[in-house]
């Protein structure tokens, strides 16, 4: 086969591959539509962008990031079909173009998605629920009237604020329906009762990291509901990794926590001690979740009291 043959070829098969890429992305968002539309209970629409959403755009953006590959090694015909080292030249800036289109985006939308989708998911959560036996709105209950509606199980989670349950009833005809939505607190789901109520209760440092080797560090956890105790050890970054890191300095409120250097928040840890001076670990994976676990605590402070 002379070179011609197989450029020709080679550029048939890349408009091939620019329609199976595009049809890839516009196909993705085109399904995400349709289940949005399918769903008609905010609750399911709720689950579904909180944990399926993401993917789509990360897919659009693979396809679409491939298309561009593919039509760059489309063009430039001339000097590729004069040299045979234009070829690689073109595949490489291809590739950097179609990954600058198709992974950047999708690193950013680690970011940037969660903002977008917070004041659908806020108003897809206390959007009124209509009973399918009367007919009727159903009433949402506050956190006090709540309680008698859960069981113990679920009353632990919501303790330690790794899961908050919403109730709604139906007045008229005593229709009960319970909706789990994910908490303040990180907080694992227990290997025994599965309930997500095994929490942090303390770290202790086996070994300090060097200049040259890591450290090591043993977590204590406990299940709230179950009593379950487990232990992981996990490795701690030698200093030479660390030197980048940054310190958090709190002003009035933790809402007004800032950084040495612009970089993102990936985690916050609490030390709360209870009135007999227990300590109480907490994490959180944003400032805005730390903020509203002060208020609920500071809520069912005023409410004991």
């Amino acid at each position: 086969m002379s070179y011609d043959s197989f450029l020709s070829g080679f550029h048939s098969v890349m408009y091939v591959a620019i329609a199976i890429s595009l049809l890839f992305a516009l196909g993705s968002v085109f399904i995400n539509f349709l289940n949005l539309a399918r769903f008609k209970d905010p609750k399911l629409k709720y689950d579904y962008i909180s944990s399926r959403e993401k993917k789509m755009y990360i897919y659009f953006f693979i396809g679409l990031g491939a298309a561009v590959f593919f039509y760059l090694n489309t063009l430039f015909r001339e000097p590729v079909a004069e040299s045979k080292g234009w070829i690689f030249i073109r595949l490489a800036v291809a590739l950097c173009a179609g990954t600058l289109v198709g992974y950047i985006p999708s690193l950013l939308l680690k970011y940037m998605l969660p903002a977008n989708q917070k004041g659908r998911l806020k108003k897809l959560r206390f959007q009124p629920r209509t009973s399918p036996k009367s007919g009727k709105q159903m009433r949402l209950l506050t956190e006090q009237e709540e309680d008698v509606h859960l069981d113990e199980a679920m009353q632990a989670e919501e303790n330690i604020f790794s899961v908050d349950y919403d109730v709604w009833v139906d007045d008229d005809s005593d229709y009960v329906k319970i909706e789990k939505y994910p908490g303040h607190l990180v907080a694992q789901e227990c290997d025994r009762c599965g309930m997500q109520t095994l929490k942090l209760k303390k770290e202790e440092i086996l070994k300090q990291p060097t200049d040259t080797e890591p450290g090591e560090i043993v977590k204590h956890y406990k299940c709230s509901y179950c009593n379950r105790v487990k232990h992981e050890n996990k490795q701690i970054a030698q200093l030479e990794a660390n030197k980048e890191s940054f310190f958090l300095r709190f002003k009035d409120h933790i809402g007004e926590a800032i950084s040495e250097k612009q970089y993102a928040i990936q985690l916050i840890r609490m030390e709360v001690f209870d009135n007999e001076g227990h300590p109480h670990h907490y994490e959180f994976g944003d400032i805005d979740q730390a903020q509203s676990f002060l208020k609920e605590l500071e809520n069912k402070k005023e409410t004991e009291d």
